[in-house]
């Protein structure tokens, strides 16, 4: 396990004390204190990387001191790095705010723009020619804000000619950890998606975003509901 700080430094690295059991699970609490071989509050934020001598999955749990809250981001695979990225969902609206994390995975400093899109795809907020080191985490607690955004829901596009990036936000409300959402590459969207959950519920209700990636043209979508058993409920367009 390996902690950078945000601007790219190697906080420490540190071996598990005992090989993961086949289908097992190992847990390592205070990351970056472990990482660091610390035993006080590391007072940072970065990123972690895992490399293991076998097939490993990966998550963190983050979890707000203040009111138990947590949420969980997973880890990703140099496949996945992009140097185009999507995040479906941001607002300011209200008390809403939108925090935005994007880390650099290659080898040479990345040159990001961040671009907000209002529903109808036109341009409502920038943040140009942001320069981020090799290994290194851009990170902004009030994305929108920095961009003169105001009272707003929209999407965000990630662009680094060229560079490999990962990317994550998160939309919270009066400083409370709020809804984690991972940036995804532009080339995962397709002519087809599948949602496979969503609710109606007494307890729970569920809002579709769609986004049309391409640059030169409309798209029309058709939604089709399913039960759980499979059967089609219908379709709309």
């Amino acid at each position: 396990v390996t902690a950078y700080d945000n601007a790219g430094n190697t906080i420490g690295s540190r071996a598990l004390a005992a090989a993961i059991p086949a289908f097992g699970r190992a847990v390592v609490t205070d990351v970056f204190r472990f990482a660091a071989a610390a035993t006080t509050q590391q007072d940072k934020t970065g990123s972690v990387v895992v490399t293991a001598d076998g097939p490993v999955s990966a998550y963190v749990q983050l979890t707000d001191r203040s009111s138990g809250d947590g949420a969980v981001i997973p880890g990703s695979t140099i496949d996945r790095t992009a140097a185009r990225l999507l995040v479906p969902y941001a607002s300011n609206v209200g008390a809403f705010r939108t925090w935005l994390a994007v880390r650099n995975l290659g080898t040479t400093a990345a040159t990001v723009d961040i671009i907000a899109r209002a529903a109808d795809g036109s341009q409502a907020g920038r943040i140009s020619a942001l320069s981020i080191a090799p290994n290194a985490t851009y990170t902004n607690d009030d994305v929108l804000g920095t961009m003169s955004v105001s009272n707003s829901n929209v999407t965000l596009e990630i662009n680094g000619a060229g560079a490999q990036l990962l990317g994550v936000a998160r939309v919270y409300s009066n400083g409370r950890l709020g809804g984690v959402i991972q940036a995804r590459p532009y080339t995962d969207a397709s002519s087809t998606q599948v949602l496979g959950y969503v609710p109606d519920t007494t307890l729970e209700t569920s809002v579709l975003y769609l986004t049309n990636t391409d640059p030169s043209g409309v798209a029309s979508a058709t939604v089709e509901l399913f039960t759980s058993q499979g059967q089609s409920l219908g379709t709309r367009t």
